[in-house]
């Protein structure tokens, strides 16, 4: 993929850049020309990586998916198909026909999310015996998760989905938060943990303000991050591991504040829930609360639920958790790094 040149000329970035850069970092025009952020540009030619579990993905930013990986629904193989399908090789996936065109794709989990023209949310996958989907019994009789299934949702209009791996949240058109699946551990936020059938709304204030949702990508982990533009961040759940305290947080309350952990709020550049909580400051370096580094690598199995910093790494520029058994890493002179299985790779 890095190999990709876009159509820019020599002096701009790769192609898996989603917006046009210069080789020193500065957004640029088609023709190379330097512009401000708020002019960036599109990279025609760019595309998202995303890793979901045992597979991964490149979403191009002219819509065109393409996936890898182990055999199975998220790939959206049927029977026969699998048993010719080459894990090591990209296999074109084409939405489901009854679709027709859509605004969005969302992988994660063993689960693929589509956001059609029209603003209705379609489901294919694995849907958890939480039922993250939040299908009606009668949708759950005949799901078998090949099929792309319509979620209705109070008939909202859906504009954005952050799925997890026991709760899915979702943003309507008119700025309300839905979610559904696991409540058990007051992660809906909800102020209660009884069960959830269907999508419920969330008193959740500020909603145009919200950057993203990111529930625990792990089955124990019980704990859902809402990070705003302002750079507050609100938590709903049980912190596992005794991060903040092991504190329960029944309705979303405000995190790295000072209160609820320390005050670095305005310091992180990116966080997500896996087997561990990780945070990428602004400087780069690389922090862990929780049971992580027993996948992670470097000896210790539990950080105390105190956010500890990870040596031995150059400044990361960028993460993309794999799960909870690895963690990929961009550093600011554009290497690739690997963290898991207790080692760190190149």
């Amino acid at each position: 993929a890095q190999a990709e040149v876009s159509g820019g000329g020599d002096n701009l970035a790769y192609a898996g850049q989603e917006y046009l850069k210069d080789k020193q970092g500065n957004y640029v025009d088609a023709e190379g020309n330097i512009v401000d952020e708020e002019k960036k540009v599109k990279n025609p030619n760019g595309f998202k990586i995303i890793a979901s579990g045992n597979n991964i993905f490149k979403l191009y930013n002219n819509g065109d998916l393409y996936g890898k990986g182990v055999k199975g629904t998220q790939l959206n193989t049927s029977s026969e198909e699998m048993e010719e399908l080459n894990p090591y090789v990209w296999k074109e996936w084409k939405v489901p026909a009854e679709i027709g065109d859509y605004k969005d794709v969302v992988v994660d989990n063993g689960a693929i999310y589509i956001i059609d023209a029209r603003g209705t949310l379609w489901v294919v996958g694995g849907n958890s015996v939480n039922n993250k989907f939040g299908l009606s019994d009668e949708q759950l009789i005949d799901y078998n998760g090949r099929e792309a299934e319509k979620i209705n949702v109070s008939g909202k209009k859906v504009s954005k989905v952050f799925p997890g791996y026991n709760n899915v949240f979702l943003i309507t058109t008119d700025n309300e938060v839905w979610g559904a699946g696991d409540n058990s551990h007051f992660e809906l936020g909800l102020g209660h943990n009884n069960q959830v059938k269907g999508f419920q709304k969330i008193p959740i204030n500020n909603v145009s303000q919200i950057e993203t949702i990111k529930p625990s990508e792990y089955r124990n982990f019980c704990g859902v991050i809402i990070k705003y533009t302002n750079k507050e961040f609100y938590m709903s759940g049980i912190a596992n591991h005794n991060i903040f305290n092991g504190k329960t947080f029944k309705n979303f309350e405000q995190i790295f504040n000072g209160t609820n952990g320390p005050d670095i709020d305005q310091n992180i550049k990116d966080f997500n829930w896996t087997e561990q909580l990780i945070v990428l400051l602004q400087d780069g370096s690389l922090w862990f609360a929780g049971n992580f580094l027993n996948n992670m690598g470097g000896g210790l199995t539990e950080s105390n639920g105190e956010l500890k910093k990870y040596g031995d790494l150059p400044a990361i520029s960028e993460i993309y958790p794999n799960w909870q058994r690895a963690l990929i890493m961009k550093t600011e002179d554009d290497e690739w790094y690997c963290l898991g299985n207790h080692q760190l790779f190149r």
